[in-house]
């Protein structure tokens, strides 16, 4: 059996898969429609004009809705292989509460262009920053 065919094992690649490929149709789109110097453009500009700023925002929004699958399957992943430690349960807590509020900066990324941008930026980048911090802490059992 492939790896992929392993219940919810998908939904990381999946979302890395489709976040890269939203970050590209829109920019092939922004290039085709002659909206962007191709060669150096800065990546705000490919998310602003109508087609592409749709296209952009559709698939973010996506992978929002696989980010938090993602970060919600971690974290009943961490919970069965740890069910008596408090201390393990306290960081899944956070990094689960941390997760969800980094995928909804990344909604507001996708779906506000000028306005509150960086606060979502600031929500995206540094609460997954702390995600990945308190996810890996100490997630598997130790070996005896």
């Amino acid at each position: 059996m492939w790896w992929f065919q392993q219940g919810l094992c998908f939904l990381p690649s999946a979302l890395v898969i489709w976040s890269a490929a939203s970050f590209i149709f829109s920019y092939i789109t922004a290039v085709l429609l002659h909206h962007i110097d191709p060669l150096v453009p800065y990546i705000s500009d490919t998310g602003t004009i109508a087609p592409e700023r749709c296209l952009f925002g559709i698939m973010l929004n996506i992978s929002t809705f696989l980010g938090i699958a993602t970060v919600y399957v971690r974290y009943k992943q961490v919970y069965a292989l740890n069910p008596g430690e408090n201390k393990i349960i306290l960081l899944n807590k956070a990094g689960f509460t941390l997760g969800v509020i980094s995928c909804f900066g990344l909604c507001i990324i996708a779906n506000f262009q000028v306005c509150v941008l960086f606060a979502g930026f600031w929500m995206f980048q540094w609460n997954g920053s702390l995600v990945f911090w308190t996810v890996f802490q100490r997630a598997e059992p130790p070996l005896a």
